[in-house]
């Protein structure tokens, strides 16, 4: 049986508004299957450096403003 998890929406919000949002992607087992992060050495930035499924989860989320 999994355990009972706290509610992660607000009681009287209305979640069709605009607004901004945090989404979550998980991956089993925490694995980084999405990507890596690299340094670039030449000038100490950070970025990321998508893996294929990680491309096709970029993908989707930026799709997302496109259905409203």
């Amino acid at each position: 049986m999994l355990p009972q998890r706290k509610r992660n929406r607000l009681e009287q919000y209305d979640y069709q508004e605009n607004g901004a949002y945090f989404i979550t992607v998980c991956a089993k087992e925490k694995k980084a299957i999405f990507g890596q992060v690299v340094e670039n050495t030449e000038d100490a930035s950070v970025f990321v450096r998508l893996s294929p499924l990680g491309k096709t989860v970029e993908k989707y989320l930026l799709r997302i403003p496109q259905l409203q």
